[in-house]
């Protein structure tokens, strides 16, 4: 195709104009530090380089040693807990649901600002999500909202 003619906004030749144009770099803007992750790692740095360069190694990412290790000690640090290591948030929160016992069709209440996979987590369940807003000063859930939302 030529590139005299003019493009639809909604043609291929539009999406590849758009895309190829080069956009113009942001001003510069102060870096906002949120916490010094540098300071807070030196003291572990030499342990923390040695565990991620051994993990690497080994290349076992999931049920490897590395992570069979972490969850034992935590496991122990939580006083005997058992541990289960997730790969995601959404498997953690649904084996969390899952644990409950909750037969299908209840309702869970869910915070209004959230994430897909608190939805889903539920509805993976057969579990019925019912959202409710949160407390602006906490992102909480507001009890007086969780009541209304049942």
């Amino acid at each position: 195709m030529s590139g005299c003619l003019p493009a639809h906004p909604g043609s291929y030749q539009y999406l590849c104009r758009t895309l190829t144009t080069p956009i113009s770099p942001l001003p510069d803007l102060l870096p906002i530090h949120l916490l010094d992750l540098p300071a807070e790692h030196a003291p572990y740095q030499a342990e923390l380089d040695a565990a991620w360069q051994a993990t690497v190694r080994e290349a076992a990412f999931i049920q490897g040693p590395a992570v069979g290790h972490f969850a034992a000690e935590l496991g122990a640090h939580l006083g005997g807990a058992q541990v289960v290591p997730c790969g995601n948030g959404t498997d953690a929160l649904t084996l969390a649901l899952l644990s409950l016992g909750l037969p299908p069709g209840t309702e869970v209440i869910v915070p209004a600002f959230t994430y897909v996979a608190t939805l889903e987590a539920a509805a993976l369940l057969g579990l019925r999500p019912v959202l409710a807003e949160v407390r602006p000063d906490t992102f909480n859930l507001d009890p007086a909202a969780s009541r209304v939302a049942t």
